[in-house]
């Protein structure tokens, strides 16, 4: 687990770095992989773009689930997006659908393996309501994950361009 380095502060990565460092199990490269296509998508629709990984993909875990990313995206950027392909965008970040029974079933970008959540912002704005609660929740230590075992409060996450 990476220290936490303070709000607002993640740990810079190259693609290299964390092909190097990371992908040390044939699931994570599966994992790496789709990401590296995702994002290849993300920028077309969205432009230049921030994105910050987490999750149990930036632990030791082997075989992680999927990759946690938050992408920080302009206004403007994500506003036509939205207009000109919603349904694009909508295919490309984690959404939470209504079931028949009444229950919500949260549906996540390629099969399940990308768990993406996409914040329109023009900057990294520490007063930012959407900022701090992503930098909160991504440093945040999630007690129910029983694999991680730890006496810290917080701890670091990624950021990847």
């Amino acid at each position: 687990m990476l220290p936490y380095r303070g709000p607002f502060n993640p740990y810079l990565a190259s693609d290299k770095d964390i092909e190097d460092l990371l992908l040390f199990t044939q699931r994570r490269e599966i994992l790496w992989n789709n990401f590296l296509r995702w994002r290849t998508e993300i920028k077309k629709m969205l432009g230049d773009s921030t994105f910050w990984v987490n999750g149990s993909f930036v632990t030791t875990k082997p075989d992680p689930e999927d990759i946690d990313v938050v992408v920080l995206v302009s206004f403007q950027a994500y506003k036509q997006a939205n207009i000109s392909n919603p349904s694009k965008l909508s295919a490309l970040k984690t959404i939470f659908r209504q079931k028949r029974d009444g229950s919500k079933e949260r549906v996540q970008p390629y099969g399940g393996l990308i768990d993406s959540f996409i914040v329109p912002c023009d900057n990294i704005d520490k007063d930012d309501v959407n900022l701090k609660y992503w930098d909160r929740q991504w440093s945040g230590i999630n007690e129910s994950k029983h694999y991680l075992s730890t006496s810290l409060s917080q701890k670091g996450f990624l950021e990847v361009r």
